[in-house]
Formats: structure tokens, sequence, C-alpha cells
């Protein structure tokens, strides 16, 4: 009788524990995302700042071999 009133107790702290670590899981996966988002903004942002300075340079040594010429 004692082992049955015992378990109860015992199984919802283990789910608790469980349900735990899944939010845990699915917090840290959605934090990592967001980084990682950041992260790709940021780079798009500084690679496409720098394709623009890099076609501007280009059209610029264009029109100066142009003028050369």
């Amino acid at each position: 009788m004692h082992v049955l009133t015992h378990k109860p107790d015992f199984i919802p702290t283990g789910a608790k524990i469980e349900t735990m670590l899944q939010t845990v899981k699915v917090t840290s996966a959605f934090i990592s995302i967001c980084i990682l988002n950041v992260i790709w903004n940021s780079t798009l942002q500084i690679v496409n700042s720098n394709v623009v300075s890099v076609i501007t340079y280009a059209s610029k040594s264009l029109k100066m071999t142009k003028d050369i010429e």
C-alpha cells in the first residue's frame, strides 16, 4: 500500500523534470535560432554593402579605363 501511495508522487516529479527539460530544449533552440538569424542578417548586410562597393568600384574602374583609352 505504501508503494502505491508513493508512486504517484514520484511520477509527476519525473514528468515535471521531463517537461522542464523539453522547455529548456525548446527555449535554447529558439534562442540559438534568433542568434543565428541576427548573425545571418548582419552577414547579409555586410555582404550586400561589400557587393555594392565592389560594383561601384568596378564601374568607376571601367569608366577610368575607358577615359584612358
